[in-house]
């Protein structure tokens, strides 16, 4: 259940909570609305406390059954909102869960009292009363348009690790006199999305039935974390000064002097994107995806690639480039797969990203590969393919780079074998007076040849040479049969490959925690999760997403500690980038010790 779903991933309160120290609370926003509109029903959970030590709950237990069952009610579950905030050493910690909630029909709905358990501690979460009123209430309703906002989207459904360009646009009527913002850039509601860095808003007036309206808009890019329909919510709170005409005649002689000079009361107005239908995340379709398929999805074009230089000797380093542009999730792909070729050496490109935009939704991303030729019988670079997944079309896409034609050259003498020519018929033979004696002179006296009359043979020296041809001959062999279980054990191929590849994925995150790289450790830990799992199919691991490695645990029975932990690094790189995580809230030194447990435990598996 989503429900549980949510509750579960986000709630984040003090360790050791006393029965007298928490604070439950509930209510709707608005509290008086129309039928047809949208509003929020909240329960918030805090607890204030001494010192900075800010523990999660061992134990959360909600029955929605009395949320679910109010009859002409309808109620959905947007998800969590955590905040910590520390004030002369007092930690006030609080958890706010956000359903939606709507009304077709005029009359007053009361969510009863129910009941939670935190710590095995049982608490009750308050009744609260919504009244919603009839649009032919015409007083009323020409107050709820004076402020709307929505949420704009190119389609009604997205593909999950997509990135989805959306609009969230404010509108003020223009009699409306408003103080300020609660928050520069509207704030997302739920769990199921990432959100990018918001555009500056853009301002303008507008006509609308009728009326002449402030509109503000906001730009950003969405990218789901999972399957399923979900809701996708912002809110923006708008304090806007109080209607002089609605305030009644005052005695005091000081009041009409405060209200011409600005200082009048300023009223609190909380607005969400009215978004009557939950949005559709697809998982990517199977069918058509290619075996080593980069993760890409949107529109994207590919460069002609270049090498440089043209012509090089066997064993010199060569340089093949090209451009990938277009709009996609960047972030979030692998590089193209060059083709495997007996006569050239791939190393792993670099890249470059030049976003066009602030969300870096849309740019382009250049890849070096160096190359490196193997002997002087290649003509052309290696074949380089990049696929992605077109959501318009809904199918996948492969583009091949073709090869670019080269001229190899042996390398210079004394870098290879250098065999003498044997000798012929033909060569003059050494003249017979330059030869020495075939026989020395005869000893008349006794000197000492050698310091012992043992055999050659039986001599430790002699027997260590022998050995050495035969050590030779036996790592040959274990040689060969490796390659040969490479080539015919894919399961045994691919377990090589992991470790190979794990330990300078490991390294590059302990340098990026070092540094305080965050966002480069969420990237190689992400990486070193598939590089682990990975090796457990018969598929790209750079290719794996959240879920299909979840898949992957769960149908191994896997702890479910350890797959939360693994959803938990796969997700920190897209919270951070996008907020739902903030830099000063994470301990690097102490992500890497868990990363290299969890990478122990995940290579363990069979």
């Amino acid at each position: 259940m989503r429900f549980l779903t949510g509750i579960f991933l986000s709630i984040f309160l003090c360790g050791a909570l006393s029965a007298q120290d928490v604070r439950v609370e509930s209510s709707f926003e608005p509290s008086i609305m129309h039928a047809g509109e949208t509003g929020i029903y909240r329960f918030t959970v805090s607890k204030q406390e001494s010192g900075r030590n800010v523990m999660a709950f061992r134990g959360f237990d909600i029955d929605f059954s009395a949320i679910r069952g109010i009859p002409g009610l309808q109620v959905s579950y947007l998800g969590p909102s955590q905040n910590v905030s520390i004030i002369n050493s007092q930690t006030m910690v609080s958890v706010s869960h956000q359903f939606r909630v709507r009304a077709d029909e005029a009359g007053e709905f009361t969510l009863p009292a129910f009941p939670i358990t935190l710590d095995g501690k049982s608490y009750t979460v308050p009744a609260a009363t919504l009244k919603v009123l009839a649009r032919s209430q015409a007083a009323v309703a020409a107050a709820g348009q004076s402020m709307q906002m929505e949420l704009i989207l190119p389609r009604d459904k997205i593909y999950v690790g997509e990135s989805l360009p959306v609009q969230i646009r404010l509108y003020i009527r223009r009699d409306i006199q408003v103080s300020h913002l609660g928050s520069e850039v509207p704030v997302k509601i739920g769990d199921a999305f990432a959100v990018s860095d918001f555009s500056d808003p853009a301002q303008r007036q507008v006509e609308r039935n009728g009326e002449i309206y402030q509109e503000v808009v906001w730009q950003a890019v969405v990218t789901p974390y999972k399957a399923g329909d979900y809701p996708l919510v912002f809110q923006e709170d708008v304090y806007a000064y109080a209607p002089e005409q609605n305030r009644g005649r005052s005695r005091d002689p000081f009041e009409s002097i405060f209200n011409r000079i600005g200082m009048r009361d300023v009223q609190k107005v909380s607005l969400y994107t009215n978004q009557d239908e939950d949005l559709k995340v697809l998982d990517l379709p199977a069918e058509g995806r290619p075996a080593d398929f980069s993760g890409a999805v949107g529109i994207f074009r590919t460069s002609q690639p270049t090498v440089d230089p043209t012509k090089a000797q066997v064993g010199e380093p060569m340089t093949l480039s090209f451009n990938i542009e277009g709009s996609g999730n960047f972030d979030r792909f692998s590089p193209p797969v060059a083709a495997d070729s007996q006569g050239w050496r791939v190393y792993n490109p670099e890249e470059t990203f030049a976003p066009t935009d602030r969300y870096r939704y849309q740019g382009r991303m250049t890849y070096n590969y160096v190359i490196i030729p193997r002997d002087e019988s290649v003509t052309e670079t290696p074949e380089v393919t990049f696929n992605y997944f077109n959501p318009d079309t809904e199918k996948y896409v492969e583009l091949k780079l073709p090869p670019r034609p080269v001229t190899i050259t042996p390398p210079p003498p004394g870098q290879r074998p250098n065999i003498p020519p044997p000798t012929t018929a033909n060569q003059p033979a050494t003249s017979t007076a330059s030869r020495h004696p075939e026989l020395l002179p005869i000893k008349t006296t006794v000197t000492a040849w050698g310091q012992s009359m043992r055999p050659l043979f039986l001599s430790p020296w002699f027997l260590g040479a022998q050995v050495v041809p035969l050590g030779v001959l036996v790592g040959l062999a274990l040689t060969r049969r490796r390659h040969n279980r490479l080539l015919t054990d894919p399961r045994y191929a691919r377990e090589v490959r992991a470790r190979k590849l794990l330990k300078p994925r490991l390294a590059a995150a302990r340098k990026a925690a070092t540094s305080g790289d965050h966002a480069a450790f969420y990237a190689e830990a992400q990486r070193v999760i598939q590089c682990a799992v990975g090796r457990l199919v018969d598929q790209t691991s750079e290719a794996l997403l959240a879920d299909e490695i979840d898949a992957l645990l769960t149908a191994r029975s896997v702890d479910p500690a350890i797959r939360k932990q693994t959803q938990d690094f796969l997700h920190a790189g897209d919270a951070l980038k996008f907020g739902g995580l903030k830099r000063a809230d994470i301990d690097l030194p102490r992500e890497m010790s868990r990363l290299e447990t969890l990478a122990t435990q995940l290579m363990k598996l069979s």
